[in-house]
């Protein structure tokens, strides 16, 4: 039962099974809970009255109680034992929200988190709603919710270091609980940056025709990276982003744990326009930038100089 209301009243009914009148010596409650009955000093052979209990929750949680009938028969006293629960004016569903693993730096997708009203007949102030830590939100609320009426708190979690990263949303009302609090949680992982070495031509380069190439894919960073894809370039310079002609050509690299690496070999075709000369052949890791990495700057590495002839 909400905090503030009373519950529907239950009834206890109680009937007199002998052939004279049962004198009541009283009816006693305690706990949380009122009654109020039709018994009177009284009752008549083979009559009932009833004992209609109120409860009113004065806490959050569990209240017990008992419901005590006297009256002037061998069985009495006759108890009944009585149970409820206060809950908040206000209801936050669910009570925490977790966002798992998150890179270092990127946001999460939002998650939501409702803010109900629980109160029947009262409008629920609402004075401010804050989060903390590396956790940000919006919100539909405004500042006054009407009764049983619910609103929407969207949660984003961007983690400014690793490990697990912990806040709340905290929200205050005009209520005797407030502040309300929703508990926020996710880990911050580190973020994966991958390169390349040890590029090779294992073939003549000629305009338009095709080689081998061979290049080692490293991953140097302290994330997770998943599967990616080295292209190649012809490159005056030994860039470590890519420059130059892209060769036709491209190598698969599967997903990478930090610390490790993939080496493989890729067909490549130089274009026929390309013209004769000293080049670079650069091996570039993550070219459809499909890889969230710390440095998105050190993607390639190059060959020692190669010698392209005309076709």
């Amino acid at each position: 039962m909400v905090l503030g209301s009373s519950s529907r009243a239950q009834y206890v009914k109680l009937t007199n099974n002998q052939s004279t009148p049962l004198t009541m010596n009283g009816i006693s409650i305690s706990g949380a809970f009122t009654q109020t009955n039709t018994c009177g000093t009284a009752v008549g052979p083979l009559q009932s009255c009833n004992v209609l209990v109120t409860f009113t929750p004065v806490a959050l949680g569990a209240h017990s109680g008992a419901l005590t009938i006297n009256y002037n028969a061998s069985n009495t006293p006759q108890t009944v034992t009585l149970a409820g629960t206060g809950v908040s004016r206000v209801t936050i569903s669910p009570a925490t929200l977790g966002f798992g693993g998150v890179v270092v730096g990127y946001s999460s997708l939002s998650r939501s988190a409702s803010l109900m009203n629980s109160q029947k007949n009262a409008t629920l102030a609402i004075t401010s709603i804050s989060a903390s830590g590396d956790f940000t939100q919006t919100n539909n609320c405004g500042t006054q919710l009407g009764p049983s009426l619910t609103c929407v708190i969207n949660v984003t979690f961007k983690p400014s270091a690793m490990g697990l990263r912990s806040g709340s949303v905290v929200i205050t009302t005009n209520v005797p609980e407030s502040p309300h609090v929703l508990t926020l949680s996710g880990t911050g992982l580190g973020s994966p940056d991958l390169a390349e070495t040890s590029v090779s031509a294992l073939g003549t380069l000629a305009a338009g025709k095709s080689t081998q190439v061979s290049d080692t894919t490293v991953n140097r960073g302290a994330g997770n990276a998943g599967s990616s894809t080295t292209r190649y370039y012809l490159s005056t310079t030994a860039s470590s982003t890519p420059a130059g002609v892209l060769l036709t050509g491209s190598r698969a690299v599967p997903a990478l744990a930090a610390g490790s690496s993939s080496t493989g070999t890729a067909t490549v075709s130089v274009s026929p326009y390309v013209p004769a000369g000293s080049y670079y052949v650069l091996a570039c890791a993550d070219a459809n930038n499909y890889v969230a990495e710390s440095n998105e700057n050190n993607n390639c590495a190059a060959s020692p100089l190669v010698q392209v002839t005309a076709q």
